[in-house]
């Protein structure tokens, strides 16, 4: 990096990049918190014990696919089961950033409730080659 960037001016800049990422990171995680906890009352005062979330990701796009409350006769109101789509995406992003690049990856949360506990199972891509040459035959 000292070649590209000499001198007091570009390395203030650098830091100032670096603290604003860190701050960023710091804020995304305790917005991820804070969102938690507001689910957790929300969907306990419902009577939900646990939500199963299945996600994919693939060529810079990702989403949910399928959720899972359990009992299965509550529905979520539009607005809850939204904010509760984009917090366990957010939170397996999160845990894996980038997923959604190359080839792509799926996953499944399972959040169980009443013990508030997230587990994750997180299925990465990758396009593999194997490559042989043959020379001089």
């Amino acid at each position: 990096r000292s070649t590209y960037f000499q001198g007091d001016r570009q390395m203030t800049q650098i830091n100032d990049i670096q603290t604003t990422y860190l701050a960023n990171l710091k804020s995304a995680e305790m917005a991820l918190i804070a969102t938690r906890a507001e689910l957790l009352e929300a969907l306990r005062a419902l009577g939900v014990c646990s939500v199963d979330i299945d996600y994919d990701g693939y060529d810079d796009d990702g989403s949910v696919s399928q959720t899972v409350i359990t009992p299965c006769d509550i529905v979520l109101e539009n607005d809850l089961e939204h904010r509760l789509e984009n917090f366990a995406f957010d939170f397996a992003y999160d845990l894996n950033p980038g997923f959604e690049i190359d080839g792509g990856a799926s996953g499944h949360l399972n959040w169980d409730l009443n013990a508030d506990s997230i587990d994750v199972q997180h299925h990465q891509c990758y396009q593999e080659y194997v490559t042989t040459l043959h020379e001089g035959l």
